[in-house]
């Protein structure tokens, strides 16, 4: 049950923090640091994420 929870967490964050998103144009309205922090660290999650699928396929 928890398994299923998290998982879709995961699927409904990697869409959301899309890392072709701008991170300062997207915590501009953000007024709690503990918000933007979670939002900049989840945005940098996935686009790690992408970068090493990039440097994997070698298309970069």
């Amino acid at each position: 049950m928890i398994n299923q929870e998290i998982h879709r967490l995961y699927k409904e964050c990697e869409k959301i923090f899309e890392p072709s998103l701008s991170i300062e144009r997207a915590i501009g309205d953000i007024a709690d640091e503990d918000e933007k922090e979670f939002f900049v660290r989840v945005s940098e999650f996935f686009l790690q994420k992408k970068q090493k699928a990039l440097l994997e396929n070698g298309d970069v």
